[in-house]
């Protein structure tokens, strides 16, 4: 028999040999090969010998975390480091599966004690449309962190023993949570105080630890991507002729848009993921709608998988794709899970939803559009790992990587499949519980580590008239549509190339909150309203404690409370004619999760993507009330500070601008 992988051949005698022996020949041809062909930059990557994987696998295991390593967590997190030193080796091809495997089950344990902390001891139901009702306090802040579908236990202490029940989240309204248990619980509950035990659910862990393992089984080459060979345009020479003009659907894209739509239907990169990224407001999510299009419509056969990490960011996708096209029956599908209320569903797409209790019928569809957890509803079909030749992940910056990478391993082995990833990897990553976790690169987006490979590097040499990326790897967005141009000069800069108070807090309560800054934010609220609508202002703050007296105030005041007031997470999508930033504090020492000394500062001032966040909130006016003193101790707050000295938008205290480098 004639092997031939690129343009290297092997001759091999099987006359007499069994099928596994085959089998095991091909195998070790395979590994040499790739070596090989690595090494000679050549593309054997679409030959069949190394799609190893025909079919996706029908079943999701436990992954349960190990005991010891729970006892670790639970007793004594400082050994974490000691015990398992895994922590702190850099990711690599060798540990790729096992470090993410140990990230996810101390993220897991670390929600598992963070849920705990809500447990409720007299908890009383109410009952609404067939559900129980129960107010939980601090939910619409997050405390806790409830989600639909989520699972908990009910006690109730009778005379002969406690008898518990387990039921389930089905809708979450402010702070009241709906669920559904046993029907027989249902029909004795007389309004008795019970003992209410919140539970994570396991199946999104799950998933990502199967995607992480997936992944790696597949050697799909765009984890690492340190050299990308470029191959030849899907598109037939007549269609790579045609200007862009002629065939956009959305004609209002500008030109670096379009262009990202041909090199995604060129597909040059492929099996590497193709890269949309850019500031905020530069038109990402509308590029990647017409992307979806072009693809549905040009390329023949195709089958488009699209993803984001929320459902808010999937239900947005969802709608600009049945307002921009005419879908003809089952081509279009928006998978949600099947304890998502209908009520929640925008009204332009609830007849286009279906959830996971029919997974065939979804799957027959040729656009799917889900989270990146939901799409792992569909590892129960045992699909072909041909099945979908494009799969795009948007707001990809959000996610973490093992979460990024579910809809991806759907189709990663597959060397013809089309990765397309946008975001920004500028802006906040994906939220993780455990500090140790995060410290050791699980909030890492897998957008912004492979940012950081020299084929998606910035060369602005080589590639001078694609702003500076090489453009069959990458597109950069720069045209910003919605921020004004005092605000987005700040924050391109930066990212894209009177009195002052006192922080306090009250007993044990770990939130920092500042009584002078929010008396000044509310004065600033008055002000404003006389000449501004109040869904069009938000205030921005990094504490709870503040956020909670800042709407206290407000209230007090008669503030009208349609004005929005949050953390920068939850305004990270979002904006505002007019965003009020309060700093309240922040401190130069600090200790990191695994127990070492850090010069690190609390607040934003840490954080360059929770910065560049705050300060691309704002579309005309970004007002910021702090201490320029503590908060010029940062490259990025001093910066700002002394580019509204130097454009006279500073007023307060005084302030010596000091041109050493911070």
């Amino acid at each position: 028999m004639v092997v031939r992988a690129a343009s290297i051949w092997f001759t091999v005698d099987i006359v007499f040999y069994k099928i596994e022996r085959i089998k095991l020949i091909c195998s070790v041809i395979s590994r040499y090969v790739s070596k090989i062909a690595a090494l000679c930059n050549l593309d054997c990557s679409s030959y069949a010998l190394f799609n190893k994987r025909t079919r996706l696998p029908k079943s999701l295991p436990y992954f349960d975390v190990p005991s010891q390593l729970r006892n670790c967590i639970l007793t004594d997190t400082k050994a974490l480091s000691r015990n398992y030193p895994l922590l702190e080796q850099p990711l690599s091809q060798q540990n790729y599966t096992s470090k993410f495997s140990l990230l996810l089950h101390i993220e897991e344990v670390s929600a598992e004690i963070e849920i705990r902390k809500f447990d409720i001891s007299a908890a009383v139901f109410g009952r609404s449309k067939g559900y129980l009702t129960l107010e939980v306090l601090g939910l619409p802040d997050g405390q806790p962190n409830l989600m639909v579908g989520d699972k908990l236990s009910v006690s109730i202490n009778s005379h002969m023993q406690p008898i518990k029940y387990e039921g389930y989240i089905y809708e979450i309204i402010c702070d009241t949570v709906y669920a559904k248990f046993h029907s027989s619980f249902h029909d004795s509950y007389g309004e008795e105080e019970c003992y209410v035990i919140f539970y994570i659910s396991r199946v999104p862990f799950r998933r990502m630890h199967m995607a992480a393992k997936m992944i790696t089984q597949m050697e799909w080459p765009g984890i690492f991507p340190h050299i990308v060979s470029i191959r030849s345009s899907l598109l037939s020479s007549d269609e790579g002729r045609r200007p862009p003009e002629s065939w956009l659907f959305n004609r209002y894209l500008n030109s670096e848009q379009s262009l990202s739509v041909r090199r995604v239907l060129e597909a040059k990169c492929r099996p590497f993921p193709y890269v949309i990224f850019g500031p905020p407001g530069t038109g990402k999510t509308v590029t990647v709608v017409e992307c979806i299009l072009q693809v549905f419509h040009r390329v023949r056969g195709s089958r488009i998988l699209v993803c984001t990490p929320s459902n808010s960011a999937a239900d947005l996708i969802a709608v600009k794709l049945v307002e921009s096209y005419d879908w003809p029956e089952n081509n279009l599908v928006r998978l949600v899970s099947f304890r998502r209320q209908e009520e929640s569903l925008p009204e332009e797409i609830k007849a286009y939803c279906k959830d996971g209790q029919d997974l065939a019928l979804v799957a027959e569809h040729r656009v799917i559009v889900s989270t990146c957890s939901s799409a792992g509803m569909l590892y129960g079909l045992g699909l072909s790992t041909r099945h979908f030749t494009h799969v795009f992940v948007d707001e990809a910056g959000q996610a973490s990587e093992p979460e990024c990478l579910i809809p991806i391993s759907l189709a990663a082995a597959n060397a013809d499949t089309c990765i397309v990833m946008a975001g920004d990897h500028k802006q906040l990553g994906a939220v993780v519980k455990s500090q140790i976790s995060q410290t050791c690169g699980l909030s890492t987006s897998l957008l912004e580590r492979v940012m950081q490979f020299p084929p998606y590097q910035r060369n602005e040499e080589q590639f001078q008239d694609h702003t500076g990326y090489d453009p069959n790897l990458v597109t950069k967005l720069v045209q910003n549509y919605r921020a004004h141009p005092f605000i987005l000069s700040l924050y391109s800069q930066l990212f894209y190339d009177n009195e002052l108070g006192e922080e306090l807090r009250e007993g044990n309560n770990p939130s920092w909150f500042n009584a002078v800054e929010l008396v000044q934010v509310v004065k600033y609220l008055q002000a404003l309203l006389k000449v501004c609508q109040a869904e069009k202002i938000g205030v921005i703050t990094p504490y709870r404690k503040q956020v909670e007296k800042i709407r206290q105030l407000m209230g007090s005041v008669g503030v009208d409370p349609e004005v929005k007031v949050g953390s920068v997470e939850e305004f990270q999508g979002q904006e505002r004619q007019v965003i009020i930033v309060s700093t309240v504090r922040s401190r130069t020492e600090g200790v990191d999760a695994l127990g070492k000394r850090t010069a690190q500062s609390l607040g934003f001032l840490t954080n360059s993507k929770r910065f560049n966040v705050t300060v691309s909130r704002a579309q005309a006016l970004l007002i910021v009330v702090g201490n320029p003193h503590i908060l010029s101790q940062d490259t990025h707050w001093k910066h700002l500070i002394d580019y509204c000295v130097e454009n006279s938008c500073y007023i307060g205290v005084p302030y010596q601008q000091d041109n050493r480098e911070t």
